[in-house]
């Protein structure tokens, strides 16, 4: 696809706009407007605008749907058994300080298992 000069194809079309509303104009001037407006809008580069028009209105639509342009939520194993890694640690933290203090040897047992099962993803 050739590069579009979407500013010379502005000034072409409000000059041919101008022609064409324009009856007082002379009848060159207004044939050269719309002469210079056709050369530049060819088939080829209203093709291309529409191209590129199309391809931003889809990019505009997975912008407002972020869901359907990303997935909304990213899983792996590596990041699922590091997850459950740190939840085990901070749970072996409280056991521990819970073991500092009064706290029924069932309770603090219970807590490493459950730190244990975080580790083998049976949490």
């Amino acid at each position: 696809m050739s590069q579009v000069d979407k500013q010379a194809l502005r000034e072409a079309a409000l000059n041919a706009k101008i022609a064409g509303e324009a009856p007082v104009m002379p009848f060159d001037k207004r044939i050269d407007a719309l002469n210079a407006f056709t050369k530049l809008l060819t088939p080829v580069t209203a093709i291309a605008l529409l191209d590129e028009n199309e391809s931003l209105a889809a990019e505009n639509a997975d912008l407002k749907h972020p869901r359907t342009y990303l997935p909304s939520k990213i899983t792996t194993a590596e990041t699922d058994a590091f997850i459950n890694e740190m939840m085990a640690q901070g749970v072996e933290m409280l056991a521990k300080k819970c073991s500092e203090n009064v706290w029924c040897e069932d309770d603090v047992n219970f807590m490493l298992c459950y730190a244990k099962q975080l580790r083998e993803g049976k949490a």
